[in-house]
This record gives C-alpha cells, sequence and structure tokens, in this order.
C-alpha cells in the first residue's frame, strides 16, 4: 500500500516570506525619505521666546536663558521671534522715538523693571533751522515704544513688572507732551495693547492711542485700537492724561480690569472726539 505524504509548504510559505520583506524594505525606504518631524519648538507657528538680560551677549549669545542676548533692539531682529522674557531689570534709551515695534510680540518683564529713555530732538526744516511753535517752544521728536502697523496687523503684551518713561530736553523751552506707548495704525489695520499686571510711570502720556490716519473704503465693523489693562496701574506725573484716544478713522476701545490709573496734575483718560 502506497501512502502519499504532506508535501512540504516550503515553496508557497518562502514566497510569502520574500513577498512581506519586499513589503517591509519598499516601506523602509518611503519613511526615510520623509524628513524628520520638527520638534515643538521649531514647528510653524510655536512660539519663539527670546531672553535678555544683564551679562547677556549680542554677538555670542543665542538668546536662550543660558546664553541671553544684552539689548532688547537685537531680540527684536531675530526672525520668527514671538515673546521677549526679561532676566534682570533693562533700560532703554535713545533719541527721538526709542523703539518701533512692526510685528506682534510679547514682553514679559518677568517681574523686573523696564526704564524706558527717550532724549528729544528738535525739529528742523529743510533748511536745517530749529522749528519752534506759537508759543515760542522748540518742536521735538521723541517717545518710548510706537507701534504702526502698515502692512498688517500690530500687537503688543506687556505682563508682570514695572515700566517707567522718561524724556530728555535740551536748554530752553521745549515741546513736551510726548508718549511712553504711541500706537498709530494706518491704512485700515488694527493694534491691541494689553498691559496685565504691570505697574507702568511715564513723565508724559502712558500711552496715547492715535487710531487710524487714514479711511478705509469699507465700513469699520471693530475698532483701530484696543487698549486693555488688566490689574497694575497706569501713572502720568505729568499734567496730560495717563491715556489718551485721540481718534481720528477707526475709534478706540478701552478696557480697565482691576487697575489704577493715576494722573498727578490732569485727566486719566483723555478722550476728545475726532472722527
Amino acid at each position: 500500500m502506497r501512502t502519499e505524504m504532506n508535501k512540504p509548504a516550503g515553496g508557497l510559505g518562502t514566497k510569502r516570506l520574500l513577498a512581506a520583506i519586499a513589503v517591509l524594505a519598499v516601506a523602509f525606504v518611503v519613511l526615510a525619505a520623509i524628513p524628520a518631524v520638527a520638534d515643538d519648538n521649531d514647528a510653524a507657528g510655536a512660539e519663539k521666546i527670546v531672553y535678555v538680560g544683564n551679562g547677556g551677549d549680542d554677538a555670542t549669545g543665542d538668546g536662550s536663558q543660558a546664553k541671553p542676548y544684552a539689548t532688547i533692539q537685537k531680540a527684536l531682529t531675530i526672525d520668527g521671534v514671538t515673546g521677549i522674557t526679561l532676566l534682570s531689570d533693562m533700560k532703554l534709551t535713545g533719541e527721538g522715538r526709542v523703539l518701533t515695534i512692526s510685528e506682534s510680540i510679547t514682553f514679559d518683564l518677568g517681574n523686573h523693571a523696564l526704564t524706558i529713555e527717550s532724549t528729544a530732538i528738535a525739529d528742523v526744516d529743510k533748511n536745517g533751522n530749529v522749528i519752534k511753535d506759537e508759543a515760542g517752544e522748540i518742536q521735538s521728536t521723541a517717545g518710548g515704544i510706537r507701534i504702526n502697523p502698515t502692512d498688517s496687523d500690530v500687537d503688543l503684551t506687556m505682563q508682570n513688572g514695572t515700566v517707567k518713561f522718561t524724556v530728555k530736553y535740551g536748554e530752553g523751552e521745549w515741546q513736551k507732551n510726548h508718549c511712553a506707548i504711541t500706537i498709530a495704525p494706518n491704512g485700515g489695520y488694527t493694534s491691541t495693547v494689553q498691559l496685565q499686571n504691570v505697574n507702568f510711570e511715564s513723565s508724559e502720556y502712558a500711552i496715547f492711542a492715535m487710531g487710524s490716519t487714514t479711511q478705509r473704503d469699507i465700513s469699520w465693523t471693530e475698532p483701530s485700537i484696543n487698549v486693555i489693562v488688566n490689574g497694575g496701574s497706569i501713572k502720568s506725573t505729568s499734567e496730560v492724561a495717563a491715556i489718551s484716544t485721540h481718534g481720528n478713522y477707526g475709534g478706540e476701545y478701552v478696557e480697565i480690569r482691576n487697575a489704577k490709573l493715576i494722573s498727578e496734575k490732569g485727566p486719566a483718560i483723555y478722550a476728545p472726539s475726532n472722527g
């Protein structure tokens, strides 16, 4: 009697094994060709925080906590920066307007003090002669931070610390009433300035909201400027207001939440209607 023996399954099993290996090889090649995914700090749209402090270095620093930059001006030049954190008390000084903000940014003062000191520049005509106003005062340019959106909305947030603004004038009678923060959006763009738990003191205007200086072709549906103060205080030590909203086009919205507005010699808020 002949007994049929089962044929080994080696032929079919080997083919399946080779096919599986081929699939895995293709998958490996495809995965190898896909670029590695960036970590959260490098991902598009992620916050990019840069650190600034005394002892930092604009040339050798990298903006990290371990190797901070020395100046805020340097930090603002870093591509994609969304926030600047202070590691110590800092001072911003300069002639005329000290700092211009052209992209949205958050300043975390880190419970430190930021001093902004502007040296006024006399305005001159085309012949180089100093211009004086009707009262005989020298017209001048000075100021702390200027927000002047021209091609996109620009927002500024300052939080957790102290800000002090002063202006230095030369000899003679100078035109005063300059501003620690000037907000002047143009071309239909908007700005929101938020102060969160900041004690802000200015020798002149603390916040001057000009509104848009040009009228849009379409009707405004929202204010061109929003000023939101949440906690802390804003103080003007001169005869001008702590906050002035000098509306042109678009209007301004001011909201005070659990904060003190103080003007030693003038109104806390000055809000004339001008458009």
